[in-house]
Order: C-alpha cells, then structure tokens, then sequence
C-alpha cells in the first residue's frame, strides 16, 4: 500500500469518526434531558469536557504559530462566539422540541448555506453538482419535516425546533466561510545565474 493510499484512508477514518461521533452527540443530549438536565447544564458539561482537547491542541499548533494583534484576536473571539457557542446552544435548545433524526437532517444542511455564502461573499462558482446536492439536502429536510409534523408532537414546536437547528446551522455555516481559504503557495524566484553559467550557456 503506498503512502498516498495510507494517508486516504485515514483521512476518510478520521472523517467518519467525526461524523459518528457528531450525530451522536443529539443521543446523549436528550437522555441528559430525561434526567432532568436543561440545556445550559448540558451546554457547560459539553464545554467542560471539550477544553481540555482544545488547549491540548492550541499548545501543539502554538508552537511555530505566527503572533496574532488584537484585531485578530477579536475576529477569532466573535467567530468562536457565533460558530461554537451560539451554534451549540441554539442546536441543544432546539433539541428540546424536535427528534434526534430530524435535528440531524437540518443540522447537516450547513454545507448548502456553506456553498450559498461563498457564492455571494467570497464570488465562488457554483456547479451544477452543487446545486444538485443543495436541492437533495433540502427536499430532504422538507420530507422529514413534513412526517414529524404529522406525527406526534405539536407544530408549533416543531417549527420552533426546525427554526433553532436551523440557526445552529447558518451559525456554523458562517464560522466555515469565514475560514480564510488555503492557495497554493508561487513557486520561489528562480536565482540568478552566476556569470560563470551564463558563459556555459552560451
């Protein structure tokens, strides 16, 4: 197996870790919910558990890191405000009117309002397979919808549930355009030639 492959492969099993792990956390929410939690004391609990993963991985990514000035540090601040914790508590919040499965459904239409806020802030083409997997993701959203609405439950809380998960998403939609996109670096400036060279040359 070459190196490439290897390296593939993990970066599909790290992705769909990721993925398994995300659409559990719904799971866990709302049997903290039957024990009586609300979603403050869930949020904090999720909070608590996760900070030392995050300063763990701050200090490895410090250490050739560039110095940030203050106005970097605000922007980082209110990204991390408006993607992480205003995204979490609208997401949890809603959980408390809506199913897992349908949370899930909504949540994960945050790459369409990815592709959508690239399209109009940053001037990014859209393909036709974009639009393609816009219009599944939404038709899918629809047809969940449209079953919990008729199943049990109240509208009114549905609606309100869909609305907040739905928030969580544009939330974290903004977090993820707002990333600054990589580009692949020029190449470096060919040296000059050494006289002796040019003579060879010629």
């Amino acid at each position: 197996m070459t190196r490439e492959r290897k390296s593939a492969l993990l970066t599909y099993a790290i992705a769909a870790g990721s993925s398994l792990l995300f659409c559990s956390k719904g799971v866990f929410a709302k049997l903290a919910y039957a024990q009586g939690a609300d979603t403050i004391t869930v949020l904090v609990l999720r909070m608590a558990i996760a900070f030392p993963c995050f300063a763990v991985a701050a200090a490895v990514s410090s250490r050739n890191a560039t110095t940030l000035d203050a106005r970097q540090w605000l922007h980082l601040a209110a990204l991390g405000f408006i993607g992480y914790y205003l995204s979490s508590f609208v997401n949890f919040y809603g959980l408390t009117f809506i199913t897992v499965g349908l949370e899930r459904i909504v949540l994960f239409s945050y790459p369409a309002l990815v592709i959508v806020g690239a399209a109009v802030f940053k001037k990014q083409p859209v393909t036709r397979a974009n639009i393609a997997a816009v219009a599944f993701a939404h038709t899918g959203i629809i047809v969940a919808f449209a079953g919990e609405a008729s199943g049990r439950g109240s509208t009114t809380e549905t609606l309100l549930g869909v609305a907040l998960v739905f928030a969580s998403a544009l939330s974290y939609a903004i977090l993820s355009a707002s990333a600054p996109t990589s580009s692949t670096p020029s190449a470096p400036p060919a040296s000059p030639r050494s006289p002796s060279a040019s003579h060879a040359s010629t």
